[in-house]
């Protein structure tokens, strides 16, 4: 299960990430275009994934909810989401490596695949997934396929961060963005770990790929 940064706020538990759900929920703002419940269940569903319907319910409130403050950081929110949407380059991001020497990643690589991988040290769901992509990383790295791992963690964290990725032998690249600034924000993201699987041109093409799933993937185009 993966883990949120901050807690949540969860007024529809019932809802679940679909097409058809996410279409009940716009069906609800359209009737209740003032409601709060609406709009802090919109921002859940945000932190799960973007997708487009997500500005089509945005749009159904009140012009005085979307002037309020979480309207406003929804509407910036939205925008920034959609730079990861499937089918888009993945942004460049300004981060850190281990020896705090500034980065500017995705680098141009030579891999096939690559899978960028959002996690922080005290993520207990994060680590849970190191030992299955460990084993991709060793099975597929001379035939394609690369790892970027990004970490959110705080600055009085980093010796934690350093020694995880040694105890866990981590061995494909590792950045920092301090405290999450650059994840949070620019891209949204809530939930960890979080994960994009980019081709060779940087274009996404899976979000939040499990480890089964991105072995099958593999497996079948590599």
């Amino acid at each position: 299960m993966r883990e949120l940064a901050t807690a949540p706020v969860n007024f529809f538990s019932r809802f679940i990430l679909s097409s058809k759900q996410r279409s009940s929920l716009l069906n609800y703002v359209k009737q209740h275009p003032d409601s709060y419940v609406g709009l802090w269940e919109t921002v859940r569903q945000l932190n799960e994934g973007y997708a487009p319907i997500l500005d089509s319910i945005y749009t159904a409130f009140s012009m005085s909810l979307q002037r309020t403050y979480v309207g406003k950081v929804m509407a910036q929110r939205l925008a920034s989401s959609k730079s990861t949407a499937i089918g888009q380059v993945f942004p460049r991001l300004s981060l850190i490596d281990t020896n705090k020497n500034p980065v500017v990643i995705p680098a141009r690589r030579k891999a096939t695949y690559t899978l960028i991988d959002f996690w922080y040290a005290r993520c207990t769901a994060c680590l849970e997934e190191f030992p299955s992509l460990t084993v991709l990383f060793d099975r597929y790295q001379t035939k394609g396929f690369d790892i970027a791992g990004i970490s959110i963690d705080k600055s009085v964290d980093i010796a934690l961060w350093k020694s995880t990725i040694k105890k866990r032998e981590l061995n494909w690249s590792q950045y920092l963005d301090v405290a999450g600034k650059v994840t949070l924000t620019q891209l949204s993201i809530g939930y960890f770990p979080s994960n994009f699987l980019l081709d060779e041109k940087g274009i996404i093409i899976k979000k939040n790929i499990n480890p089964k799933e991105l072995s099958e993937f593999l497996l079948k185009n590599l």
